[in-house]
């Protein structure tokens, strides 16, 4: 009896190295499909803001709620993109109020799940920016820092709603924030992806990947005790 509970917990562990190591390197993570038809999705365009050239008192204001399409070249990451606009020039845009998981540099958890949904959500398609009156035009990076919408839809909602981006950022009383956390609040009580993971989500705007072993080796122990209570 002592050796198959001593060969149940080496396999046990054997198995959670495997899945730590999966969860850390993402050599192989399958393509990650949106199932979701923009057509059929709730219009997440709020009232007063259809693109519309805001009767704002200063005019750098209003030109930065206007709404305009651009041609989506290509994704960095899940709240990172490449477009250009009708003039032929090239921006890197940043999903205003929102944060992904790193797949690039940093390797984190639903980091490369988050990059794919975006990518085939609006990679080679046209999208709508709206800039934030309240909000910096560009980030430290020189990314310009964008609401953005497809078929009318919000994309920070849509990524937030699938549990692949968390409300982050918020350093004023920007558009739209109150959407994104009614949609965050929604992933959190289904446990979708990054809600999965208790801890997951740190109080910093980003994600630590530290839980993600630890959550790993409580299984294996909680089933270890399984087998020998058994």
């Amino acid at each position: 009896m002592k050796k198959l509970i001593i060969i149940s917990c080496t396999l046990l562990l054997l198995t959670a190295c495997q899945l730590e190591e999966k969860a850390m390197s993402y050599k192989q993570i399958p393509k990650y499909e949106t199932n979701i038809e923009v057509e059929n999705t709730p219009n997440l365009t709020i009232p007063g803001t259809t693109g519309e050239q805001p009767q704002e008192p200063a005019a750098e204001v209003a030109n930065k709620q206007e709404r305009k399409k651009v041609f989506v070249i290509r994704v960095i990451d899940g709240d990172t993109l490449v477009y250009r606009d009708s003039s032929g020039k090239e921006y890197t845009g940043r999903l205003l109020g929102v944060n992904s998981p790193e797949s690039t540099k940093e390797q984190q958890l639903y980091g490369k799940e988050a990059a794919a949904f975006l990518n085939n959500l609006v990679e080679g398609k046209e999208i709508e920016i709206e800039y934030d009156p309240n909000a910096e035009l560009t980030d430290k990076y020189g990314r310009y820092l964008v609401h953005a919408f497809i078929g009318g839809r919000s994309i920070q909602y849509l990524l937030i709603s699938e549990g692949l981006c968390r409300v982050a950022y918020v350093f004023g009383d920007y558009n739209y924030i109150s959407m994104y956390r009614e949609a965050e609040s929604l992933a959190k009580e289904q446990g979708m992806n990054i809600h999965s993971i208790p801890g997951y989500i740190n109080s910093a705007n980003g994600f630590d990947m530290s839980v993600v072993s630890s959550s790993i080796k409580e299984k294996v122990f909680d089933l270890t005790k399984q087998i020998i209570n058994n």
